[in-house]
């Protein structure tokens, strides 16, 4: 299938080279590349569409797609241990859109690649501050409880929480924070201050563990029964926004519709896996 492609490329080539304009060239050769993962010739590729696209909307549909192919570019030359072209990429990436939640995470990496995770884990808490993501808080969780810091993960969870107290998502995710660190009188107290708790099925199990470790079994059976047709981890599946595709990895672009950075936890829909 890859000679196919490549085949296919080059008969595009031949059209472009006696009409560099030809949109339907350009757009087919666009979708070759793609299935080829072919990434920086996108990025080349893509300046090309983007000097001839017409409205405002196609522009912007473009630049997005520019950016999404920037992405994978650093992605591809962090995993292949490219680090210097991986930064240079993702900083690309961040000047063209600061919230795009990928790159964040990939010049993060980056740092972690070059043995600075204290850099990474400083500069993730600073996008946090600016941008509220929870997909960024979530890497941010793993990293600081790496460095066996989980007092700085808490106050940092305390100190969002004190800014938007309303906000019921970080409260559970403190709450589960406190379970999987065997706070078990802090997790507790925390679901209890959840507001509307139906409206978050991973409760039961984290309440049900907590008795259950308590040895408060009759408590913890009825929290259980609750959770029966839940699966029984307390890992929170990702959902994208554009499809609804559900999945247990993150990633910085959804395998189904191929939408970037539209992942986002699927904390009130987890009973329906």
């Amino acid at each position: 299938m890859t000679k196919a492609y490549e085949e296919a490329i080059v008969y595009a080539d031949d059209i472009l080279e006696s009409d560099p304009k030809n949109i339907a060239a350009l757009y087919k050769k666009r979708k070759l590349l793609e299935k080829l993962g072919r990434w920086d010739d996108l990025v080349y590729l893509q300046k090309g569409l983007l000097r001839n696209v017409g409205s405002e909307e196609e522009r912007q549909r473009e630049q997005s797609l520019q950016i999404g192919y920037k992405y994978e570019s650093g992605r591809e030359s962090l995993e292949s241990g490219n680090i210097e072209k991986a930064k240079k990429t993702f900083r690309a990436v961040i000047k063209l859109k600061k919230d795009f939640i990928p790159a964040h995470l990939g010049y993060a990496e980056v740092m972690i690649q070059e043995g600075n995770t204290e850099d990474a884990i400083n500069y993730l808490e600073r996008v946090y501050t600016e941008r509220k993501s929870m997909i960024i808080l979530a890497r941010l969780e793993d990293l600081i409880l790496g460095v066996g810091e989980p007092m700085r993960l808490i106050n940092l969870y305390k100190k969002s929480i004190a800014e938007n107290p309303s906000d019921n998502v970080l409260k559970f995710f403190l709450a589960k924070l406190y379970y999987r660190l065997e706070m078990l009188d802090d997790a507790l107290e925390m679901t209890g201050a959840i507001e509307n708790p139906s409206a978050f099925p991973e409760i039961t199990k984290i309440r049900g563990g907590i008795f259950m470790k308590r040895g408060q079994f009759e408590k913890a059976s009825g929290e259980f029964r609750s959770a029966l047709n839940m699966r029984m981890t307390l890992k929170i599946p990702y959902c994208c926004a554009n499809c609804a595709y559900i999945s247990d990895d993150w990633s910085g672009r959804c395998p189904s519709c191929g939408e970037w950075d539209s992942f986002f936890f699927n904390i009130h829909g987890a009973w329906k896996l």
